[in-house]
């Protein structure tokens, strides 16, 4: 994580707007010595940057913020500020910060949050410099301009997107369209987390139990609106349980099962406390023959 979608950088930058806005914690003491240890181990580096979601930006430049009616930044359900996605300002400021990243070493720049606002009131949303662009029109700008400039770097381009994006044919009203996203990116990295899918999309009465199926009809869609560009898939698989499903080594095997069946063998994991079912990871060990674990019988049966 190099920008979070709290704003917080995660390192001491030399972006002049990071520094002028304090938005590092420091976090990374010696960043040049985490890339020699990473390189040491040959670790694959790869730089997460929360790009719209900002409100440390925000609140110091609120110039540069989504404004609300009646004025002052509009905020979403957890009180949060965002940069205005068509300020050419705020695209800067998070490629300056994916450059910093390139120079050190990171062979990755991951988007994420490269979308609109979609909690919260969004109809008060008011948006300073607005075109009649598309909302999608303005994403997909983005990532072409942020291509653009990194591109004496050659460094890898990946965009976080919501799983749903492959499953609907409109952009969800936050400008996640994936097949003009997939024009100036090298890999969509899907958020196709079973739990966040809502009870009977793709005909399944409860994706959240069926990791399986719903990570294979979700990829099979992805892949299908990727055909036609070089833009790869490679998704975030849940590794956390939610609304009172355990997700432990079956679930997550069944999800990378799913995966490899059509094709993809890359995958990013998704746990909010970083902790991983390691048992899930060990490639010696055979994938699972069903999508879940066969349930107990009842007493009786």
């Amino acid at each position: 994580d190099i920008k979070d979608s709290d704003g917080v950088v995660s390192f001491d930058t030399t972006v002049p707007l990071e520094r002028e806005i304090g938005a590092s914690r420091k976090c990374i003491g010696n960043i040049e010595a985490l890339m020699a240890r990473l390189q040491k181990n040959d670790i694959y580096p790869i730089a997460r940057i929360a790009v719209f979601k900002d409100p440390i930006l925000a609140k110091a430049h609120p110039e540069l913020g989504v404004h609300k009616t009646g004025g002052g930044l509009w905020r979403d359900r957890s009180g949060m500020a965002w940069a205005n996605p068509f300020d050419k300002r705020v695209w800067d400021y998070n490629i300056d910060l994916a450059a910093e990243c390139a120079r050190l070493g990171f062979k990755e720049i991951q988007w994420d949050y490269v979308r609109f606002p979609s909690d919260g009131p969004v109809k008060h949303c008011v948006y300073p410099g607005k075109t009649t662009e598309t909302e999608s029109e303005v994403v997909a700008r983005f990532l072409k301009y942020a291509r653009e400039m990194l591109e004496p770097h050659a460094v890898v381009i990946t965009a976080d997107l919501f799983g749903l994006t492959s499953l609907v044919s409109h952009d969800m009203g936050i400008g996640q369209t994936i097949q003009l996203i997939a024009q100036h990116v090298d890999y969509i990295c899907p958020m196709v987390y079973p739990s966040h899918y809502a009870n009977g999309e793709y005909g399944i009465p409860n994706p959240n139990k069926a990791p399986y199926k719903t990570v294979l009809l979700s990829l099979r869609d992805a892949v299908k609106a990727v055909e036609g560009t070089k833009c790869r898939i490679r998704p975030w698989l849940q590794d956390f349980s939610l609304y009172g499903v355990h997700y432990g080594e079956a679930e997550v095997r069944a999800q990378r099962k799913a995966a490899k069946e059509i094709g993809i063998t890359e995958f990013l994991m998704w746990n909010p406390r970083c902790k991983y079912t390691e048992a899930a990871l060990d490639p010696d060990k055979p994938e699972p023959r069903t999508a879940t674990a066969k349930p107990k019988p009842e007493k009786g049966q």
